[in-house]
């Protein structure tokens, strides 16, 4: 059956051609209820305090980057890319916990659903592969070389590269958000969108954004398409452990159509 309404729905976004009928079948918007975005076991108020909070300490840290950095190289940082989208589903969730906390039983409406959700299928994997990449490929190396110029505010590091993966991966075990099949190809645009930005600003200024990544041999290549790679493993990752968390909730609340 799954196979058939998944056929059925490429067919059906074929023939109207449109990217976003594809993105969104009809048992995707099905499985994204206002119940999927509340926190397990907390107050409506509860829920929407502490993402204020979050909200709040993804806008001051994307905000006092600015102090250190005030030109558009600010912009071309991976970590920067990863707390806007972060940033921005703090925000959304912010919003859309507002109308619950009015008993409004939509959430806002399907457009406000459908973007607090994609926002966070992008964040987590994005938030997981930065910080992987910062301590292991960046940070590690230059602290066991004992580099004279590794400056790194440990405690602002701390928070910069693993901050915002511990709120989402709280956000994460508190809420039901589903992770989608399709909703990977969005991820991917958006990390191939970077790649360009990367690379330009590298060339541009003949400096490298990242040691690792100079543009200049095959390797830089290489670490690109590992990101993406990334992505992809940790979009599954978490689209797996949501599948299996909610196939051992009560039948009558698993979304149907999670996980196509």
């Amino acid at each position: 059956m799954t196979g058939q309404r998944e056929a059925a729905d490429v067919n059906n976004s074929a023939s109207k051609g449109g990217i976003l009928e594809w993105l969104w079948p009809p048992h995707y918007d099905q499985a994204i209820t206002g119940s999927v975005f509340e926190y397990w076991g907390c107050a409506p108020v509860s829920t929407l305090v502490t993402r204020i909070l979050f909200a709040i300490y993804f806008v001051v840290w994307f905000a006092l980057g600015f102090e250190r950095n005030l030109t558009g190289e600010y912009f071309a940082f991976l970590t920067i890319w990863g707390f806007i989208i972060s940033g921005g589903y703090a925000i959304a969730s912010v919003v859309l916990s507002s109308y619950q906390l009015q008993g409004d039983k939509d959430a806002g409406g399907r457009p406000l659903r459908r973007w607090t959700c994609v926002l966070f299928e992008i964040a987590l994997p994005f938030e997981a592969v930065i910080t992987i990449l910062f301590w292991t490929l960046l940070w590690l190396p230059r602290y066991l070389d004992g580099d004279e110029n590794f400056d790194y505010d440990f405690a602002v590091t701390v928070q910069l590269h693993g901050g915002g993966l511990l709120l989402l991966v709280i956000e994460f075990v508190l809420n039901r958000i589903p992770f989608f099949n399709r909703h990977l190809l969005v991820s991917l645009i958006v990390g191939c969108l970077y790649i360009p930005v990367n690379a330009a600003v590298t060339l541009i200024r003949d400096d490298p954004i990242y040691d690792i990544i100079d543009w200049m041999t095959p390797l830089s290549a290489v670490f690109a398409l590992g990101s993406l790679a990334g992505l992809a493993i940790f979009h599954y990752f978490f689209m797996c452990l949501r599948r299996h968390a909610m196939s051992s909730d009560k039948p009558a609340e698993v979304p149907a159509g999670h996980g196509v």
